[in-house]
């Protein structure tokens, strides 16, 4: 059970570190394709 806890903990701080990185790129303006940014959270 801890296993699976740290697993999504990890899961989660990548897609959120990801959406963060992409939202930087995105205002200024890098071009990014629809399905790079289509999972991120908004």
């Amino acid at each position: 059970m801890y296993n699976q806890l740290v697993a999504n903990a990890v899961m989660l701080q990548t897609v959120a570190d990801q959406t963060r990185v992409l939202q930087e790129l995105h205002q200024e303006d890098y071009a990014t394709h629809v399905d790079d940014r289509s999972w991120a959270l908004t």
